[in-house]
């Protein structure tokens, strides 16, 4: 007999999806720092060993990541004064 799994399998599942982003992250820099591009879904898939449609999104939330984090330094950029030269 298997022992029951704590947490819902909504939380399981939430806690998986956490890590393909992780782990899509991690293969993003290596990728990165190989190629100086980032990482194709057909890479991504064959790396991860996930389906396409998996894939996909994993790369438009590390590009959707990305936008965020650029615009965010952008802002933060935009409030600073230049010294004088």
């Amino acid at each position: 007999m298997r022992p029951a799994r704590k947490g819902t399998p909504q939380t399981g599942r939430k806690a998986c999806d956490q890590d393909l982003l992780h782990r899509a992250r991690a293969e993003d820099v290596l990728h990165w720092q190989q190629y100086q591009r980032p990482i194709s879904a057909e890479t991504l898939r064959k790396r991860l060993q996930v389906g396409t449609p998996t894939a996909r999104k994993l790369v438009a939330q590390l590009r959707s990541d990305i936008h965020t984090q650029i615009e965010s330094i952008s802002s933060h950029l935009d409030g600073m004064t230049l010294p004088a030269m």
